[in-house]
C-alpha cells in the first residue's frame, strides 16, 4: 500500500542523500534529506521511523561538518 511505498521511497532518498554527500553534491543532498524527511512525517511514529529520522539527521549533520572543512 501507500505506506509500503513511502517507506521504500525514504529508503532510496536516504541512498540519494548518502551518495550525494560522498559526491560532495550538498544542493542535491540537502533536496534528498528534506524530501526523504517530508515523507516520514506521513508515515506512523514507529521506532523503525524514529530510527530513520535520526539517521537522516546525523547523516545531514556529518555533512555539514564537512561543508564547514572545505575551504573555499
Amino acid at each position: 500500500g501507500r505506506s509500503a511505498n513511502t517507506d521504500k521511497a525514504v529508503q532510496y532518498l536516504d541512498l540519494a542523500n548518502q551518495k550525494s554527500i560522498k559526491l560532495n553534491a550538498m544542493e542535491e543532498a540537502k533536496t534528498y534529506f528534506d524530501e526523504a524527511m517530508a515523507l516520514l512525517d506521513t508515515l506512523p511514529e514507529t521506532e523503525e521511523n524514529r530510527q530513520r529520522r535520526i539517521s537522516l539527521l546525523v547523516s545531514q549533520g556529518e555533512a555539514f561538518m564537512l561543508l564547514l572543512k572545505i575551504p573555499e
